[in-house]
């Protein structure tokens, strides 16, 4: 078994039930924190050049834009709503999260 096919059974293995209080508070709070940056960030001018760029021309996906009433395919809504997430650079802190999780993330799963 290869470390990715690993890594992924144990990912597979992984159930909501038995998630520890903590670990849910903080993903939780990384997602509530995810979502705000995004949404604060979308009206930057690097959120809306990427949008004008990946989606020009291009037909509606099934994604949300965060921040506006379009939809775009899954790849160009992710690196939209990524790009606005970090927009601010308000997202996640080392302290809380272990690290800077939520944006590189939450986009593509969202």
């Amino acid at each position: 078994m290869t470390i990715a096919e690993a890594l992924a059974e144990r990912i597979a293995g992984v159930e909501y039930a038995t998630l520890p209080p903590e670990a849910l508070h903080w993903a939780r709070l990384g997602i509530f924190d995810m979502v705000g940056c995004t949404l604060a960030g979308s009206t930057e001018p690097c959120a809306r050049i990427v949008d004008q760029v990946t989606t020009a021309g291009a037909a509606s996906g099934p994604c949300v834009i965060v921040g506006t009433n379009r939809r775009a395919a899954p790849l160009d809504a992710a690196l939209i709503n990524g790009t606005a997430s970090h927009a601010l650079d308000f997202d996640d802190c080392s302290d809380t999260l272990g690290g800077h999780p939520s944006t590189p993330i939450l986009p593509a799963l969202f």
